[in-house]
């Protein structure tokens, strides 16, 4: 459960959203640079979930690129990869379940002081404790 963020880190790195942990993609840390990044960051969830030994977590994903276009698109591809209520169910792990649904579709949140755009969407993760 703790591992959530990690866990979700490497389902996109395998899923070729990212490279590599501190490379292009973050947990609850966005840095100057690189430019074209991923972020992950936790914020307050629900507590349990009524009759189901689980818990909601929120997350929000960030996508930051120089080029407008591209943040969009992956911000977008990222939303369609993690969103699907036909089929909310996801492994992280050979442990982890999780369901995910999302809060909204991508938005562009800013354009930063080095012109870079930047796209965020939140995602409710429901895991087993």
């Amino acid at each position: 459960m703790a591992d959530l963020l990690i866990n979700l880190e490497n389902y996109l790195i395998q899923n070729g959203f990212a490279e590599e942990d501190g490379v292009d993609i973050f947990r609850d840390y966005r840095p100057e640079d690189p430019s074209n990044i991923i972020v992950l960051s936790e914020y307050s969830g629900l507590s349990s979930v009524v009759g189901v030994s689980a818990i909601t977590r929120s997350i929000q994903l960030l996508v930051r690129n120089t080029h407008y276009g591209e943040a969009r698109n992956k911000a977008f591809a990222l939303y369609k990869f993690l969103n699907t209520p036909e089929d909310p169910i996801k492994w992280l792990t050979e442990k982890q379940w999780c369901i995910i649904l999302a809060e909204q579709t991508p938005y562009k949140l800013e354009l930063d002081s080095r012109k870079r755009t930047v796209f965020v969407f939140n995602i409710r993760v429901t895991v087993g404790i």
